[in-house]
């Protein structure tokens, strides 16, 4: 998967690129560059979704965000190549996942 940390204003924006895994096993991988967006792995933080929806989830060893199946579940259009974007609302807390 590729990832692109992309700006807008003074707001931090992660672009994600899904790939096949991440929308058949429901979950999105942070690559090295970004990690320090994110707490240590294990330490939990928010996702919040355009539709009102709110997670409370985790990084696993693996540096994926998982627990968000309800997101994936909410869009069974996105395929491989779908973009989604991750705006950092207060680093190491809060995230809001945007649609493309």
């Amino acid at each position: 998967m590729e990832l692109d940390k992309i700006k807008s204003g003074n707001t931090d924006i992660i672009e994600v690129i899904l790939n096949e895994t991440n929308v058949k096993d429901k979950y999105i991988y942070i690559k090295v560059a970004y990690r320090n967006y994110f707490p240590p792995i294990k330490e939990p933080f928010k996702i919040l979704t355009e539709e009102g929806d709110e997670f409370i989830t985790h990084l696993e060893g693996s540096h994926r965000i998982t627990g968000i199946v309800k997101f994936f579940d909410d869009h069974p259009e996105y395929i491989k190549g779908d973009k989604i974007y991750i705006d950092v609302i207060e680093s190491k807390k809060t995230y809001l996942i945007k649609i493309d």
